[in-house]
């Protein structure tokens, strides 16, 4: 008759779903910014800093929106599609 060594196997076992956590852990996080991979890298065209206060859209209603006509080139908001469509998985984006 064999022995088992279960602590051998319990090590095992516990390794094994270690991995399966790390992997699905990785699944999850595959669109975060923190593990974002483009095929080529974003580069927008230099901009100068502006007084955004000028730019508020409805002051008052909600903090932090601003309109900025013509701040992004037609190139600028094509590649910034492409990006988002790499990290979210979509192929297709319209202006």
């Amino acid at each position: 008759m064999t022995s088992l060594d279960f602590k051998a196997l319990r090590k095992k076992e516990r390794a094994k779903l270690q991995r399966q956590k790390q992997q699905e852990n990785q699944y999850q996080n595959k669109g975060t910014l923190s593990r974002i991979h483009l095929d080529a890298p974003l580069i927008l065209a230099h901009r100068f800093s502006l007084d955004l206060i000028k730019f508020k859209v409805s002051p008052g209603a909600i903090d932090g929106i601003y309109y900025v006509p013509e701040w992004l080139s037609e190139e600028d908001a094509r590649q910034l599609l492409e990006a988002i469509g790499q990290v979210s998985g979509v192929t297709t984006l319209l202006l």
